[in-house]
Parts: structure tokens; sequence; C-alpha cells
């Protein structure tokens, strides 16, 4: 439920920039990436953070045809979800200037660090159990 609620968030805050007189973007500048004419890479990259983010989640519904490991290397592509989500939203944020904001992104990152971390420590852990 999360993951399809904030799929809707996302498709939201793309599909209301339609209507920002300041930018007056089209069609075309949210749905192709890098075609935007306000910040063509950084609202790129938001784009591209999208269609990846909607493949994981697409990806839950379809597991037993594509398989555990194709489901499970595609669900890796969520670190790289979750770095374009953090660029785009730092560079491009019209609120990424406020204190309280840095300081949200500033914990998301390191809490995903650390945790990717710790997960690649279990990894090589149990890896090493298994050659010894």
């Amino acid at each position: 439920f999360l993951s399809l609620a904030g799929l809707g968030f996302i498709v939201f805050h793309a599909f209301v920039l339609l209507g920002d007189q300041y930018i007056k973007f089209g069609l075309s500048d949210i749905l192709l990436p890098f075609s935007a004419s306000f910040k063509p890479n950084l609202v790129g990259i938001g784009t591209l953070g999208l269609y990846l983010y909607a493949l994981v989640v697409g990806s839950f519904y379809i597991r037993k045809k594509i398989g555990q490991q194709t489901w499970r290397a595609l669900h890796y592509t969520s670190f790289l979800v979750f770095i374009f989500a953090a660029v785009h939203g730092i560079f491009i944020g019209t609120d990424s200037g406020l204190t309280v904001v840095r300081v949200m992104y500033l914990s998301a990152m390191g809490s995903i660090f650390a945790l990717m971390l710790y997960r690649i420590a279990g990894q090589s852990r149990r890896a090493a159990r298994r050659v010894v």
C-alpha cells in the first residue's frame, strides 16, 4: 500500500507542475527525461527516478512470473531511485534552502547509507562463513 501511495504522490507531484504559471511545463517536459525547458538535467533525473520507482513497485505484482532472482535484481535499483530522488530534491526543490529540509535530507541519506553498509556487512559475513 505504501509503495502505491508513494507512486501516487510522485505522479501527483509531476502533474501538478502542469499548472505552474512560473515554469510553464508541458506534458513532454514532465514525461520525457531531460527535455524540460527548466533545469533539464535535474528534472530528467526526477523523471527517471519516477520510472524506475514504478518499475520496482510494479515488479512486486509480477514477482512469480519474473522469478525471485530477477525480482531481487530489480529491487536493487531502489538505491538508484533513492539517489535520483535525493539529487532531484536537493538541487531543484524550492524548500531545499530551509534548515529543516536539509536536516530531513541528511537524516534520510545517512540512515539509508548506514542500513546499506549494515546489509553489505551482513552479506560479507554470510559469504565468509560459506567459504570456511
